[in-house]
């Protein structure tokens, strides 16, 4: 068989076997909307809890195949209160992964791992307190402050 012949193999094989797990395996997205569901959160508390803007709750609910930030995940997975497997499965199903060797990656597993039950505003003064920017959108947060 010739080089050519083999690569059309190859992409065909990869092909059929890509289609079958995009069939079986949820994307990030549809895991946040099955979170969501089950929680029985609305836009609005959506947005209350994890301190992101309509937008982002928007995107998440419309492309399925779209990749949030990994502050967004953080965000999301601090406000449902996820425990650090379920919260790095849904960062994994992203693409994403926390490196013990990143400050910040550090200051995410903290809030995840050892603050169990604490909001996200409680979570947002730790992370200003050992230099991370606080989780959540910058005008959601704006606004909240204002309203304040």
């Amino acid at each position: 068989m010739g080089n050519t012949n083999k690569l059309n193999m190859h992409v065909e094989r990869y092909t059929r076997s890509s289609a079958l797990l995009k069939q079986s395996t949820p994307t990030c997205c549809q895991r946040i909307i099955a979170l969501v569901d089950a929680k029985g959160w609305t836009k609005t508390k959506f947005c209350n809890k994890t301190l992101l803007d309509e937008a982002v709750y928007d995107r998440i609910m419309r492309e399925y195949n779209s990749v949030p930030s990994l502050r967004t995940l953080i965000a999301i997975c601090a406000a449902m209160d996820l425990c650090i497997s379920a919260a790095l499965s849904l960062l994994a199903s992203a693409g994403y992964i926390l490196s013990e060797a990143i400050e910040e990656h550090r200051a995410y597993m903290y809030i995840l791992r050892d603050m169990a039950g604490a909001t996200i505003g409680e979570r947002n003064e730790f992370l200003v307190r050992v230099g991370v920017e606080p989780l959540g959108s910058r005008t959601n947060q704006s606004r909240k402050a204002a309203a304040v």
